[in-house]
């Protein structure tokens, strides 16, 4: 499935790798970052799978209509740039930490 396959390179791309570098800035008791990541984790995962779920159902809704097919690859297109910015914004961040 392909959005299955979307939404764990994102999430593996853009969720976890910010989480890493937020909690490797900030130096805090083991026991405080644990419960922080699970909470982020839960919180985090569930909203985007529904702001997923909710892309999803818009895009395919643009899909299935005839008269927005173009408008749809525009969107497509926007959503993959945004998520590539996203990613190199994160490459570049965990290249600068010493």
């Amino acid at each position: 499935n392909i959005y299955y396959i979307f939404s764990r390179s994102s999430k593996y791309a853009l969720f976890d790798t910010g989480k890493e570098i937020f909690f490797s800035y900030y130096r805090y008791d083991e026991n405080v970052i644990s419960r922080a990541k699970s909470l982020i984790d839960v919180l985090a995962f569930k909203t985007g799978k529904s702001l997923g779920a909710v892309l999803s159902s818009v895009f395919l809704w643009f899909i299935i209509n005839n008269l927005f097919a173009n408008l749809s690859i525009l969107f497509f297109t926007v959503i993959a740039t945004v998520m590539y910015l996203f990613w190199a914004w994160n490459t570049i961040q965990i290249k600068r930490l010493p």
